[in-house]
């Protein structure tokens, strides 16, 4: 009897823990494919309907496609997050043998206001520091006109900050950096999801941010392992560039000016302080659950 039950145990440990190094990438790989597939899939409807209303000759049809496709990337890009995060939610819980709701909704014991208040003040220094940084070091070529305009509008900012946050976080952090966490060190589990994470938005532009911000959200999840509170980070370090990308032009944005610097070296400041404050907070948690 006691045979069986260690035999049920070891195999509901690795079941808990799905998925490993191997599964992850191909996770990751299973991502790119649906994301990719959503826009052919988009681009041969697309086709498909302007032919058949006699749109005009192949090439004609061509232009007009990439042309829509272009101006309504946002959409495009909510209709594959959140398809790949069905599928590969799915595949996780099977997996795992859970409840859509435990998966969800674990560990949200450990939110609390002040840690809630702590995060949202540093993701947004984080936000600002990451963009001033990129734009000092490499300058106005690295920003991406096309991407500017495609965040403007109410449908960028639900994206932004509702569909994103929550499942984009499904993905890389309650799914990919949960499982190679389980399997292997944290600076592999880190860098590995977040190198994946960065990788996925698919432009030079959001490369070095998305890369730090996924440092954060790695973070904020390794320590908490709540998934609200990933997506929570998510949703605040967001909500800076976001509000920027509405209230200013692409010229604005792009241009180096000398505020960059002072406004790079505050928000340092505020994120360095922000993150002692959370490691004084984890520090204490681990300290009570000792004595406990």
């Amino acid at each position: 009897m006691l045979i069986s039950t260690e035999g049920e145990y070891m195999k509901n440990q690795e079941k808990r823990y799905y998925p490993d190094f191997k599964s992850s990438i191909l996770l990751f790989f299973l991502h790119v494919i649906i994301i990719f597939a959503v826009t052919f899939a988009a681009a041969i409807i697309l086709g498909a309907v302007l032919g058949a209303g006699g749109a005009g000759d192949p090439d004609q049809i061509g232009k007009q496609v990439q042309n829509i496709i272009k101006s309504n990337q946002v959409y495009l890009s909510m209709l594959a997050v959140v398809a790949s995060a069905l599928v590969l939610t799915l595949i996780t819980i099977k997996s795992r043998e859970v409840k859509l709701s435990k998966f969800l909704f674990k560990n949200t014991e450990k939110i609390s206001g002040k840690l809630m208040g702590l995060i949202a003040i540093t993701a947004p220094a984080l936000a600002l520091f990451a963009g001033k940084f990129q734009k000092i070091i490499f300058g106005p070529d690295i920003s991406n006109p096309d991407l500017f305009k495609a965040f403007r509008g109410n449908t960028a900012i639900i994206f932004a900050l509702i569909m994103a946050p929550i499942f984009e976080e499904i993905i890389f952090r309650g799914i990919i950096l949960d499982g190679i966490l389980s399997n292997n060190t944290v600076p592999v589990a880190f860098i590995t999801a977040t190198l994946m994470f960065s990788i996925s938005h698919g432009t030079l532009a959001q490369l070095l941010p998305t890369f730090l911000a996924g440092l954060f959200f790695a973070f904020i999840y390794y320590k908490t392992r709540c998934l609200i509170l990933a997506i929570f980070t998510h949703f605040a370090y967001n909500l800076i560039p976001i509000i920027g990308v509405q209230l200013t032009d692409f010229e604005e944005i792009a241009e180096t000016s000398s505020g960059d610097i002072y406004v790079m070296v505050i928000s340092l400041i505020i994120l360095a302080a922000g993150l002692f404050g959370l490691k004084k907070i984890f520090e204490d948690r681990n300290l009570n659950s000792t004595a406990t």
